[in-house]
This record gives C-alpha cells, structure tokens and sequence, in this order.
C-alpha cells in the first residue's frame, strides 16, 4: 500500500499527538471523520467524568459538537472542566477531530463543586465529583490557550494570536446578595481564592468602552484570562454567580457606552436584549462568551457614532429613528421633530450621511434585526412584522441587500459559531 506523503498522514497525528500530551500533561484524543477513535491517550485515561459512562462517551459527544472551524473551539462539560477541540483539515480535506482535555484552571474548591452540583442537580454525587475535579490536570487559563495555539501550529505551520482567538470564539436587574458579615466573606474568599478583578484593570475595559477601541479591549482580555477566578454573587449556584456577573458587567458596559456618545435608547434596548439572553443560557462558556460578545459589541458602536460627526439636525434625526423603529416612520415626523422643511431635511440629510433617509431607516431597521436574531426567539416572520416590513419577502429582500445574506442564513451561521 502507497505511504501518504501529507504532513497530517495517520503517522505523524499520532506522533504530534502523543508528543503534545506529554509535553502539556494532557490528554489527547482523536476522532476521524467517520466517527471512529483513532488515537486514544496510553496509557488509559484515568478520569472518569461525571456526566458519562466512560471517557469515550464524552469524547463523541464532543466530537459531535465539534463546528469543523480551522482554529482551536474551547469547551467546558461543568463550567469548571476545561477542552478545545481542532479540525484536522489537510488539502481542504477534513481528516477528523483532536480533543484535548479535560484540565482545570486552577484548584477546585469544595463549595465550587457544591455549587456544580446544585445546578446539575448531583448533590447525591458529590464524592464522585471531587473525586473528578480532583484528579484533573491543573493549567491556568492563558497557558491553555497557549497550548491551543502550539497544537495548532504543529498542525499547520501557521502561528495564531490570543486577540484572533478571542475573536474567532466569541459568538457574554442585578441580582447581588447582600452580606451578612462582609469580613468573613473577605477572608473566606482570601481562602478559597475567589478574587475579584484588578479594579484599575476593570475601570481600563470599561473606559475603552468609553471610548469605542475594541482592538485594545481584546487586548487586555489577555491579561483578565491570567485571573484564577472572579467574585462570588451567589452562594449555591455557579452558574447563577456567572449570569449575575454577566449581569453587572453588561449593566456597568451600557453606562460606559452612554458616557462614550452611544444614544441611550440604543444602549439600553441593546442591554436589555444582552440581559434576556443570558437568562437563557445553561451554560458557563455561552455566558463568558456573550460577555465578550457585549463588550466588543458596544465598543464598536461607540466608535461607529464618533465616526459620523453629523450636524444636529442630523443627529435628531438618528435619534429618532433609533427611538422608533418599531414605529411606522415618516419624513413628515422627522421634520416635525427637527422643526424643519420637509424637502429641505431630505436633501440635508442625503448631502450629510450619503444615503437617502428611507435607505437609513431600513440599514437601522435591519442592524435591529440582527440583535433580534442573534439574542431572541422571536421567528422570522414576527422580526418583519415587528420592525413594519410589508411582509417577510421584502423584509428578506431588505436584509439581504444589507448584509449580503438572508436572515435564515444570518442566524444559521451564528448558532453554527456558537
């Protein structure tokens, strides 16, 4: 039989496989685009995870939950346990799927995997628990995705940056208890290493908000990764403690947004859809994910805004339309609410924006749309009934001219990242 002469023939995977696991301590597996397990960590893994049968089990379940991107995909099963998995693609062929993990961040605390085991109602289970988070490797979260990014160039001889990766996985009514004894809480959280973000490094994030730099947000993200762990919120629940932070950051990123010129009416109908999604979320990494997902987000409307210094009757223009777009909108209305000829504003606001004011009207109407169908459950249908497209045709037809893709395709192509 022919010996392949690819890079990624069975041979050397099993080589790069194998040679990564010792080198980062981890387990590493692989599943062919059949579905078979071809390279298999020796000897046997040791962990057995909670939620299945054997390690075997977990790995097709990851396998299957694998999008195929060509960048490292990262992965919690209980908000604590932590893997990527990696497309191996070779000549725009797709040869299978590496899984490495599970390790952990850091210790697992006792009441953390309390907390897990309340949300994933296991409080019978809890030895076997500790007895899992227990035995897993230990890496912080920036050497893991380190690590990530080493496999990655084995594969393909191409280097990635943290800020890309971040990039690429991104697709995250404040509920704080209050305190009994708020000096105990401070040394039990000295204890069990639940610190709080860098306040300076937090006031940084949210002041780049201010003043629309997303680049520089993704940067610092880098440095927020090296954290062990973030503030508690909620004593039972580790998945209510992230919701709750998201929460707070989410409400703390509008302000920030505001404060840097975003209309409020936008930020705030943004936050709210941002909120709403978190409440349905089930898992750690959707809600870490949709944090950042907010925090670019807005960034980059604040700098869309500073970008488009607009007289003022332009601006009461945008503002209008953005208070109502759920509205019917008329030239006659923005006129009225500029105190302005009718024919005049037209022409202005053409001269100004470069786009005639109906054209402005549907762009809005369709950047609505997306938030709507990335973060409800609201159908097609209802989305251009609400936002007062004549019927789904045109509003298809709107959107498409927008955005270069229809809205099915739209939402298709974020859950698929997600």
């Amino acid at each position: 039989m022919k010996r392949s002469t690819s890079h990624l023939n069975q041979e050397n995977l099993a080589y790069i496989c194998n040679n990564f696991s010792k080198s980062f301590q981890l387990s590493v597996s692989m599943i062919c685009a059949k579905g078979k397990i071809v390279h298999y960590p020796s000897p046997e893994v040791t962990w057995l995870h909670p939620l299945y049968k054997t390690p075997k089990d977990l790995l097709r379940h990851l396998y299957a939950d694998n999008s195929e991107q060509h960048y490292p995909v990262y992965h919690d099963e209980m908000g604590a346990d932590h893997f990527f998995t990696m497309s191996v693609v070779d000549e725009g062929k797709y040869l299978g799927c590496i899984i490495v993990g599970p390790c952990a961040y850091g210790p697992i605390q006792q009441e953390e995997i309390d907390r897990i085991a309340h949300d994933f109602n296991m409080e019978e289970e809890s030895e076997n628990l500790r007895d899992y988070f227990q035995s897993l490797p230990i890496l912080n979260q920036i050497s893991f995705v380190h690590a990530s990014m080493n496999l990655y160039y084995l594969l393909y001889q191409k280097p990635l940056d943290i800020p890309e990766l971040l990039d690429q996985n991104h697709h995250m009514n404040r509920e704080t208890q209050k305190l009994a004894n708020m000096e105990e809480h401070r040394s039990k959280s000295r204890q069990q290493e639940y610190f709080h973000i860098d306040p300076l490094l937090e006031k940084k994030i949210f002041g780049l908000v201010q003043e629309g730099k997303k680049e520089e947000i993704i940067k610092n993200i880098e440095y927020m990764m090296e954290q062990t762990s973030l503030g508690l919120l909620s004593k039972k629940s580790h998945l209510r403690n992230l919701k709750n932070l998201a929460i707070s950051a989410i409400t703390l990123t509008t302000r920030a947004a505001i404060d840097g010129g975003l209309p409020y009416e936008m930020a705030f109908s943004l936050s709210d859809l941002y909120i709403q999604n978190v409440e349905e979320m089930f898992d750690s990494h959707s809600v870490g994910q949709l944090i950042l997902d907010a925090l670019l987000d807005f960034a980059d409307r604040v700098k869309q805004t500073r970008d488009e210094p607009y007289s003022s009757p332009i601006r009461s223009c945008q503002t209008y339309i953005s208070r109502h777009l759920y509205e019917d909108i008329r030239l006659s209305h923005l006129a009225e609410y500029t105190s302005m000829n009718a024919s005049y504003l037209s022409v202005l606001f053409k001269k100004e924006v470069g786009m005639t004011l109906t054209e402005s009207i549907q762009r809005a109407r369709v950047q609505e749309a997306q938030n709507l169908l990335n973060y409800s459950k609201y159908s097609i249908l209802e989305i251009a009934t609400l936002l007062n497209f004549h019927d789904q045709s045109y509003f298809t037809k709107t959107f498409r001219h927008v955005t270069g893709m229809t809205p099915k395709q739209y939402r298709d192509r974020k859950r698929c990242k997600e």
